[in-house]
């Protein structure tokens, strides 16, 4: 019984070493690597860069399949005071335009 058991436990380790070998020999290289470039920028001069485009409205952020906020719409400041902004969110609220939850 125990020459089985070893000779189970040696069989396993033998082909787990063969696949383990076979695929590390299969050229697949993941991730690719590129090569890296260094910047001639420095960092103030790349944060410059960007707070010019983001002035100027060239700043082109496009986040695919995210739920990340608009950073270049930015809202104007509100000219209502919060008594203004209170009373407008009551009378909202009596009209049934904002739905009252109960808990």
């Amino acid at each position: 019984m125990k020459t089985s058991r070893i000779a189970a436990s040696t069989l396993i380790a033998l082909a787990s070493l063969a696949a383990g070998s076979a695929f590390a020999d299969s050229g697949v290289n993941f991730p690719e690597q590129t090569p890296s470039t260094s910047s001639s920028l420095t960092r103030a001069e790349v944060q410059a860069e960007v707070l010019q485009a983001r002035k100027d409205g060239t700043l082109n952020l496009q986040f695919e399949n995210h739920n990340y906020p608009e950073m270049a719409a930015q809202s104007a400041p509100s000219g209502k005071t919060r008594a203004e902004v209170q009373a407008e969110y009551r009378a909202a609220r009596a009209a049934g335009l904002i739905p009252q939850y109960r808990s």
